[in-house]
């Protein structure tokens, strides 16, 4: 299924997280800004646009995301983390929690 949204590069992989399906990109708003969205997989089914809800995040990326659920055993909490190339010439790795609402 198609989507409306864009990327300037392919996309992190789907990702399980929170009993729902996450998927993250690096936009064409011209900054880079990286998004999350989860996968409505009804939607694939029915043909139609599977990507409603997009949080965009501050952080700008000039390559594709990473995206990975992380389980906190010991306290039980889910937590979803981002990793990017930034976009200040230097190469370096990124990393942040996605706080979902």
């Amino acid at each position: 299924m198609r989507s409306a949204q864009r990327s300037i590069c392919e996309p992190a992989a789907f990702t399980p997280f929170r009993d729902s399906v996450y998927i993250a990109w690096t936009g064409t708003d011209g900054a880079g800004h990286l998004n999350v969205a989860p996968v409505d997989l009804a939607a694939v089914k029915a043909g139609t646009d599977p990507i409603g809800a997009v949080y965009t995040l501050p952080e700008t990326s000039i390559a594709a995301p990473a995206l990975v659920p992380q389980m906190d055993w010991d306290h039980g909490n889910h937590r979803l983390a981002a990793f990017w190339t930034g976009t200040d010439g230097s190469g370096a790795l990124n990393a942040c929690e996605v706080v979902l609402p």
